[in-house]
């Protein structure tokens, strides 16, 4: 899941906001936006928009807790935890990809979907696992296995990285989805 942060120059809240929500940003569930970036009609800055249900707040909540809980989860958990452990959108492929490669943009037309739900994250080269040496590179959450590479389908993702038939109920449905609009 993706969890958009749109912020203000001069903003002491958005300030605040960036800093409680530090250890997401790092690891790319959280992408912090400009205010110019914000969706039409957003009143205030800080503003969250969490991409999977499109709930939005505006303000900065008092913890953690009541953020996510204000964005549409309902896990009870705080933090990381509740933003990539189940739930809709959650995380399970992290796309590592470099600036400029062609094979990276076509893996990211691909997977528009999953990147746009959050099943799958996008990061740069500088976030690979040491010893990547091609991209796009893939790595499941779930399994720890990997693939170095531009995939000829989503199917052979999924096989690779070893999701294949215990992968998620969305990435079931997403096959049938996209096998019927033709995309593989």
């Amino acid at each position: 899941m993706t969890i958009v942060l749109f912020t203000m120059n001069g903003c002491g809240h958005c300030v605040a906001a960036k800093s409680m929500l530090a250890a997401e940003i790092q690891d790319g569930t959280v992408v912090v936006k400009d205010s110019s970036a914000a969706p039409p009609g957003v009143g205030g800055f800080p503003h969250f928009l969490n991409t999977a249900n499109n709930k939005q707040i505006t303000g900065l909540p008092p913890t953690k807790k009541i953020l996510l809980e204000s964005l549409g989860y309902t896990n009870g958990e705080e933090g990381h935890a509740a933003m990539t452990g189940g739930g809709p959108g959650n995380t399970v492929i992290v796309l590592y990809s470099m600036d400029g490669c062609g094979f990276c943009q076509r893996a990211k037309a691909l997977f528009a979907n999953e990147i746009k739900e959050g099943s799958m994250t996008v990061k740069g080269p500088q976030d690979a696992p040491n010893g990547v040496v091609g991209f796009p590179y893939f790595r499941s959450k779930q399994t720890g296995q990997d693939m170095i590479g531009l995939p000829s389908s989503k199917e052979e993702l999924y096989q690779n990285l070893g999701l294949q038939g215990g992968r998620s109920e969305k990435f079931k449905h997403q096959k049938i989805h996209d096998q019927f609009l033709g995309v593989i």
